[in-house]
């Protein structure tokens, strides 16, 4: 019986603790080829654009980053989700290079970053840094890592966030173009998810709620 409630105690809080969070064309699947990615914002720079990409034989779509500076931004349903609601988000995604155009393969990163858009300020932020690939055949999306994970955090208990709407951007990074459109640092994402959680002490309440109910049930 200590064992059947612990169990249960450790399921209610496991559950309390984790929430994925919609994201619409997280996968990009619902994109143009050499467009912006639908239900995506995108902003662009001199520097760098950002664009949807057909790949693997013209079947499957990327989001793919070339230079510094663009960046692609979604919003969450704030019934899921406000500024104020969790204080803990990972994401979870893929990521691969293309086969460069020039003879170098030089740094390319993608920052994460949680937006408050209601203030239009940059709560919290983790850069993944892709690894540069010894070679790598020209126009060709190669694949790195699949489940890749960064994990932002932040002070959510001022009382201005509650109700601020909440946005995951994704921006590149790297050098600009080199030697002109040559495509020098492009790397790409793919089925990007959000996961948020809470703060430990609300999901232990939470979970000792629905076990104080369980119980009473159960007498």
């Amino acid at each position: 019986m200590k064992l059947h409630i612990l169990l249960v105690i450790a399921a209610i809080i496991t559950q309390a603790t984790a929430a994925t969070l919609t994201l619409t064309n997280g996968n990009f699947q619902d994109s143009g080829n050499n467009t912006n990615p639908a239900s995506w914002t995108v902003s662009e720079t001199n520097a760098g654009n950002i664009s949807s990409v057909y790949v693997y034989n013209d079947t499957f779509r990327v989001l793919a980053f070339w230079g510094a500076g663009a960046y692609a931004q979604q919003s969450f349903n704030t019934v899921e989700a406000t500024v104020g609601t969790y204080n803990s988000y990972t994401i979870t995604f893929d990521s691969g290079w293309r086969g460069f155009n020039s003879p170098t393969a030089t740094a390319f990163n993608v920052i994460f970053s949680l937006i408050n858009v209601t203030d239009n300020l940059v709560i919290g932020s983790q850069t993944y840094n892709f690894p540069v690939p010894g070679s790598a055949i020209t126009n060709t999306y190669t694949p790195i890592a699949q489940g890749n994970t960064v994990t932002i955090s932040y002070d959510n208990t001022l009382a201005s966030m509650t109700g601020d709407t909440i946005a995951l951007r994704i921006s590149g990074t790297g050098s600009p173009n080199q030697g002109g459109n040559n495509f020098a640092n492009t790397g790409w994402i793919d089925n990007v998810s959000v996961t948020a959680i809470p703060e430990p002490g609300a999901a232990v309440l939470g979970g000792l709620g629905m076990l104080a109910l369980l119980l009473r049930r159960r007498a």
